[in-house]
């Protein structure tokens, strides 16, 4: 199946989600495969004006397959309002898959963000204060919490235990593991509990999608490396690398939006 990779070549807001939007009408798989909810894709439908961060746009077509691919970090919390916001609009969000190899944006990611940014003064380098580059510096370290983690409960005890030591340590605060425990089972009611995030989910949609024939969309971020700074954005690098079933498609068709 032939894929076509959507690719900000500049700061932001070049259109790309419209660009999605309209090719997806041919398509019947979009992987969103970079960045987290720092982005924002604006969708404007029959259905209204759809502001959308984390979800594919996609969504908005029955008979398309959504997928968030393992090279984005997904905040759950804003994730389930943008699943809300669309679900009040009368657009299913059933189709949308999660990869388990996803990293999870927690509460103390964003006061890290935050934290930094302040202590940078005159010199912040402008993020968007969201806590996405310091969960791509965990995945980085091999130390971040994947949504597959949410399946295995010891696993994720033993990996939340090491999450609020480096929480306590960076923040000067005490971050308990007790407090993420928590709140991974509050995400694990709405991810794992309604057939979301599946071992390999990812590229079992990609395969049902590639038996079907048809047209893969690779639904991207900027380029982070073509910024005054590469690092204000920190993304894995563009043309589908984050989405996890990349050899197993025809080279991709990119379109470059600026």
């Amino acid at each position: 199946m032939p894929v076509t990779a959507i690719v900000g070549g500049h700061w932001g807001d070049e259109g790309k989600g419209k660009v999605v939007d309209a090719l997806a009408a041919g398509a019947n798989l979009v992987i969103r495969y970079n960045g987290g909810n720092n982005a924002g894709h604006t969708v404007v439908s029959e259905r209204g004006t759809l502001r959308l961060h984390q979800v594919p746009s996609g969504i908005c077509y029955a008979e398309v397959d959504c997928v968030i691919g393992p090279g984005v970090v997904v905040n759950p919390a804003a994730l389930f309002e943008e699943l809300d916001m669309l679900e009040a609009a009368g657009i299913s969000t059933a189709r949308l898959r999660i990869s388990d190899r996803a990293h999870l944006v927690f509460p103390f990611h964003v006061e890290v963000d935050e934290t930094v940014e302040v202590a940078r003064g005159p010199k912040a380098h402008g993020t968007t204060r969201r806590g996405i580059w310091p969960v791509y510096a965990e995945k980085a370290a091999r130390t971040g919490i994947r949504a597959g983690d949410l399946l295995e409960p010891q696993f994720l005890q033993e990996r939340l235990n090491e999450a609020s030591r480096r929480a306590t340590a960076l923040l000067g605060r005490t971050v308990t593991a007790g407090e993420l425990w928590y709140l991974c089972e509050e995400w694990s009611d709405r991810l794992p509990g309604r057939g979301r995030v599946r071992r390999r989910g990812d590229s079992a949609s990609a395969h049902r999608a590639r038996d079907r024939g048809g047209q893969g969309i690779f639904n991207g971020g900027r380029c982070g490396s073509n910024a005054d700074r590469a690092w204000r954005w920190t993304r894995r690098p563009p043309a589908g690398t984050g989405t996890g079933i990349w050899s197993q498609y025809r080279p991709a068709a990119p379109v470059w939006v600026v």
